[in-house]
């Protein structure tokens, strides 16, 4: 494990520790875990927040330790919830970072879990480690597509509650006029695929 101090204009905002390798009895899957949640203290000050990233991808040892595309974009998802930890600024630690109604949670790592199939992150590690040859673009794009179509990280309703979300946060939370997510919103929003 490794951990990370994270700093903005040169002031420590965060920390984050980075468990990347697989082990016995570790945890099995990919997750973020807040280690400490941001608040303000009595004197004024903010307590930093800390999260773990906790991964299980190979070690690396006389080969390189590969991963599939899959891991990486699961590690970026996972590294989103890191960021909306580490960037969470609150007055209540109750509120802070993934402590927030279940329908914003995930909007942030879905938003960075789209990172790794951008033609300029892959740029930076899409290669072959012999070669050195790129992943032809053609190809990342019909993969990319397909992901687009089948579910993955996300319970079918969440584009629901992340649009009522937003436009509830516009208005704000006691104004009438904000929509609701009753089963009847959501067919408005979410189409299944025939």
């Amino acid at each position: 494990m490794k951990a990370y101090d994270v700093l903005l204009s040169g002031k420590e905002i965060g920390r984050v520790y980075l468990d990347l390798y697989s082990r016995p009895a570790k945890y099995k899957h990919t997750a973020m875990f807040n280690v400490r949640t941001p608040k303000r203290l009595a004197d004024g000050r903010m307590q930093l927040p800390m999260a773990a990233l906790e991964c299980n991808f190979p070690s690396p040892g006389a080969e390189p330790a590969l991963l599939p595309h899959d891991d990486v974009v699961t590690f970026f998802h996972e590294f989103g919830h890191v960021l909306h930890q580490i960037f969470s600024r609150t007055e209540l630690a109750s509120y802070a970072g993934t402590a927030t109604v279940r329908d914003f949670v995930e909007a942030p790592s879905q938003v960075f879990q789209e990172w790794p199939w951008s033609r300029e992150v892959l740029d930076v590690f899409a290669k072959h480690y012999k070669t050195g040859e790129e992943d032809p673009r053609r190809s990342l794009r019909r993969t990319h597509a397909l992901t687009l179509l089948r579910p993955r990280h996300r319970p079918p309703n969440d584009s629901c509650f992340f649009r009522c979300s937003i436009k509830s946060s516009t208005r704000g939370p006691l104004d009438s006029t904000a929509p609701s997510c009753s089963k009847s919103s959501r067919n408005n929003w979410i189409r299944s695929p025939t």
